[in-house]
């Protein structure tokens, strides 16, 4: 999971002006898993690249659901359990 997240960070800022779709995928990947062993910071991790992808790419409705996603996974963390 850390390298897979390592990896798309890298994808990121090594990419020239095309973000590449491996990028989502790893992000993906590192949620996967993050929800598998319940580890919601690399959970809100792979949410914030998931967004950044979407951002970076255009796809504007996707966005605005991992936005609201990432939030409202947050405010759960605020909560009593």
């Amino acid at each position: 999971m850390r390298l897979m997240a390592a990896r798309a960070i890298v994808l990121l800022y090594t990419s020239r002006s095309k973000i590449p779709i491996e990028m989502r995928e790893a992000w993906t990947r590192v949620l996967e898993i993050a929800g598998e062993r319940d580890d919601v910071q690399y959970g809100l991790q792979a949410l914030w690249g998931l967004w950044s992808f979407t951002e970076n790419t255009g796809l504007l409705p996707e966005c605005l659901i991992l936005a609201k996603r990432f939030c409202e996974t947050g405010q759960a963390l605020d909560q009593p359990r």
